[in-house]
Formats: structure tokens, sequence, C-alpha cells
């Protein structure tokens, strides 16, 4: 079965990956979520290290990193490799509770991104220039 987690910091996802094999789960089967929480691609690396997939799947939260950084991020890891190993995806709130998002306006402005769409329309196009391919792994 396989098994998606959140990490809420720029921390966190090499402790939920130990803790998950060492509780006899297939690293294969594993994937660890936010990591567009941090901007640390060594961070990035020691996840993939542990043989599980990663999902940057918070772009356009550029309150916890920038757009272009996650791109960045993304190419280098492709180039170095990694690209079997990434996920892009998109955990987004669209609504609350059935209705459009309230919040004070600094915040609405800091979430302006974070859209459902802002993966494909950013993030993919974006990183081509820079060295990755769009490539499908296999199961």
């Amino acid at each position: 079965m396989p098994i998606i987690t959140h990490t809420e910091g720029p921390a966190g996802g090499v402790e939920q990956a130990e803790l998950l094999i060492a509780e006899g789960a297939d690293p294969k089967k594993i994937m660890i979520g936010h990591v567009s929480n941090s901007r640390d691609v060594a961070y990035h690396k020691a996840i993939l290290a542990k043989g599980v997939y990663i999902a940057f799947d918070r772009i356009g939260l550029d309150i916890f990193t920038p757009t272009d950084v996650n791109v960045k991020n993304i190419a280098l890891l492709c180039r170095e490799g990694y690209a079997n190993k990434i996920m892009l995806s998109h955990d987004t709130v669209n609504v609350w509770l059935g209705r459009p998002l309230e919040a004070p306006e600094p915040v609405l402005k800091a979430l302006v991104n974070w859209r459902i769409d802002t993966s494909r329309k950013t993030s993919s196009p974006r990183s081509k220039p820079r060295g990755s391919r769009t490539t499908r792994s296999k199961p």
C-alpha cells in the first residue's frame, strides 16, 4: 500500500522516511510530501537517499519557498538523476468549508499564487530550459 506523508517545516522528511522504513514499509511505496517547504537541496537529497519519493506539492506558496527556487531545485535534482523519484502535485486550499478562503488582506496577498494550476503553469515550463526533461518513470 502506498504511503504519502506531509511535513510542515523545512525538516522532518528524513525522520518520517526512517520511521516508516524501520516499521517495515517499502521505500518504493513512500512519498514524503511538502518538501517544497524547504529551500535546501541537501535536505531533499537526504530524503531521496532513503530510497523514497519526494513531492514538491506546495509550489506557489511563496511564503515558504519562492516558486523560482523550487523550479531551480527541481531542475537541479532532475539533472542529477532524481527525476524518477520526484512527484509534482498540488496541495492547496481552493475553498475553505465550501466558501472562498477568508483571511486578512496581507495573508491573501501572500497566497495569491497558491492555486491548483500553479504547478502546471509555472513549474513544468520553467524547468525545461534549466535542463530537466519531462519523463515517465516505470512503476
